[in-house]
């Protein structure tokens, strides 16, 4: 799963992982997603995730799990 910020500043989940900007790769277990967020590596993106994308990730993390 990939996590990306726009040249534009937004950040977002790309579920088409074609968007441009700088990407973050996630596997879609929970537990690598609650990882990567408890982790300084969400700090590759170059700022700090807001809340509703952290949601999302875990909610997708969740989905693709079953």
């Amino acid at each position: 799963m990939r996590i990306v910020r726009t040249p534009g500043g937004e950040i977002a989940l790309d579920q088409t992982q074609r968007r441009a900007g700088r990407g973050a790769y996630v596997c879609r277990e929970p537990a690598c997603a609650d990882g990567f967020l408890r982790s300084k590596r969400s700090g590759l993106l170059g700022v700090a995730l807001p809340a509703e994308v952290a949601d999302s990730l875990r909610e997708a993390c969740r989905r693709s799990a079953f």
